[in-house]
């Protein structure tokens, strides 16, 4: 089954397998259960939503897995999202 991306990420129509959307029709790549797509000749997680919080303040937000749902994830007041035990800063993640 492919996975499948979030509705209207990046140029993605909703249901659109995600190896369609990344560079070269490379897969994506396991990080933790989350799935990291290359785009753009660099690794990018999708971020599908955000909690109340506003930007430059810690919350969550929600990151694609590989399974195709997605799932939330701690973001700090520097926009990096925790993922695995590690941080991703702005330019690793798109929404």
């Amino acid at each position: 089954m492919p996975l499948l991306t979030a509705p209207g990420a990046d140029g993605a129509a909703p249901g659109q397998a995600a190896d369609q959307v990344s560079d070269q029709g490379v897969s994506p790549r396991d990080v933790g259960g989350f799935a990291q797509h290359l785009q753009e000749g660099r690794w990018v997680f999708h971020v599908t939503g955000f909690d109340d919080t506003c930007s430059g303040q810690a919350g969550r937000c929600r990151v694609l897995r590989m399974d195709g749902t997605s799932d939330w994830v701690p973001i700090d007041a520097h926009d990096r999202i925790e993922i695995a035990g590690r941080r991703y800063g702005r330019g690793e993640w798109v929404h």
